[in-house]
């Protein structure tokens, strides 16, 4: 009702009647369908793995609000941190927010959040298009780091560091030549090991 709280699972509303917008009697049943509005403040928590907390998560990214947007991709990058892992729905909301999301700070903890979970080819590719259009030189550096981390292989990563050698922050530009000089370094080494082999 309109003056009483209702609880359903761990939410608890407090009503405030806004607008009723409609209002029927059913004379056969004898009840009466009410349709309106509340206006209220609603407090809800609950386990990471609710499908209820992620759906809310991923609204609260779409939410016009930067602050809103930005403590969002925080939770997120929380989230990936504590359990080294998110699920495809939240991947992919943390995708759309490197390519949507005029906020910089949103879509810098957004890189974050992706740095904290094993890379896959949709991460893989989501850093690389961020690495390579996006303007902000502290998210390509972000990105820069977690496409060349220890983990991955590193000859896998030549052509992307020959891509970079050009970049505008001189950060990106001395890692990745020093890269790719360790890169020949390997390959030499490996050719002397062939030849004496």
């Amino acid at each position: 009702t309109a003056q009483q709280s209702v609880r359903t699972g761990q939410i608890e509303i407090d009503p405030y009647l806004g607008e009723i917008e409609r209002i029927r009697y059913h004379a056969k049943s004898g009840t009466v369908d009410l349709r309106y509005q509340i206006v209220n403040h609603i407090v809800f928590q609950g386990p990471v793995e609710s499908p209820l907390v992620r759906q809310m998560i991923r609204h609260a990214l779409t939410e016009e609000d930067p602050s809103t947007r930005l403590y969002a991709a925080k939770v997120l990058q929380a989230i990936a941190q504590k359990e080294q892992n998110l699920d495809v729905e939240l991947l992919g909301t943390l995708e759309q927010v490197l390519r949507k999301e005029s906020n910089p700070g949103v879509r810098l903890m957004a890189v974050r959040a992706l740095q904290s979970v094993p890379i896959n080819e949709a991460i893989r590719n989501a850093l690389t298009r961020v690495l390579l259009y996006d303007r902000n030189p502290a998210l390509r550096i972000q990105a820069f780091d977690s496409l060349t981390e220890p983990l991955e292989p590193i000859e896998t990563q030549e052509p992307l560091l020959r891509s970079v050698q050009a970049d505008t922050s001189s950060y990106i530009r001395h890692r990745a030549n020093d890269l790719l000089k360790k890169i020949e370094v390997e390959k030499s080494r490996a050719l002397l090991t062939s030849r004496e082999g």
